[in-house]
C-alpha cells in the first residue's frame, strides 16, 4: 500500500491539477471558442480570479488538515477515526469538492474562461451524484444518528457562515 505522505502530498496534488484545474481548462478553451463567449474580465479584474483560486486551494488544505488531525485522510481507503465536524466541516459537509468549484471559479475568473461557469454545475452533479450520495449512505451507515444530526444542521453544499 502506497503511504500516506505520498498519496497526501504527491498523488492528490497531481490529482488536482490533473482533473480539477487542466481537464476542464482545456474543456473552457474548447467550449469558448465553440460559443465565442465575450471577453468579460480583463486586466486588473482579472486579478480577482486569482485570489479566488488561491483562497480555493487554502480551503482545500486545511480541509486535509482537519483529516489528518482525526487520524486519516480523504482517500476513502484511510478514513479518519471519527465524524469531523470541526474547522470547514462547521460550515459545509463537503469542503473538499466546494474548495474544488472555488478553484475552477478562481480559474474562470484569471483566465477569462466564462465556459468554466458552465462546466461548474457539471462537474459538481457529477461528483454530487457519483461520490456524495455514495459517502453520505455511507457516513449514515458507520456514524447512525450523530451524522443524521450534524446533516441537520450543516449544508451539503454553500457553506453556513452566519
Amino acid at each position: 500500500m502506497i503511504s500516506t505522505n505520498i498519496e497526501l502530498f504527491l498523488l492528490r496534488p497531481v490529482f488536482i491539477l490533473l482533473f480539477i484545474l487542466i481537464l476542464p481548462y482545456y474543456l473552457a478553451v474548447y467550449l469558448d471558442s465553440y460559443l465565442h463567449l465575450p471577453n468579460f474580465f480583463t486586466y486588473p479584474s482579472n486579478l480577482i480570479g486569482l485570489a479566488i483560486a488561491t483562497l480555493g486551494i487554502f480551503l482545500d488544505v486545511y480541509t486535509v488538515r482537519e483529516f489528518l488531525k482525526a487520524k486519516g485522510t480523504p482517500m476513502p481507503w484511510k478514513p479518519p477515526k471519527g465524524l469531523i465536524t470541526t474547522g470547514p466541516f462547521q460550515y459545509t459537509r463537503n469542503p473538499i469538492y466546494f474548495s474544488w468549484a472555488v478553484m475552477i471559479a478562481g480559474v474562470a475568473i484569471f483566465t477569462n474562461l466564462l465556459a468554466l461557469f458552465i462546466i461548474i454545475p457539471v462537474f459538481m452533479a457529477a461528483v454530487h451524484f457519483g461520490v456524495v450520495v455514495w459517502e453520505e449512505r455511507k457516513l449514515e451507515k458507520t456514524y447512525g444518528k450523530s451524522y443524521l444530526e450534524y446533516k441537520k444542521k450543516v449544508p451539503i453544499w454553500i457553506p453556513k457562515i452566519w
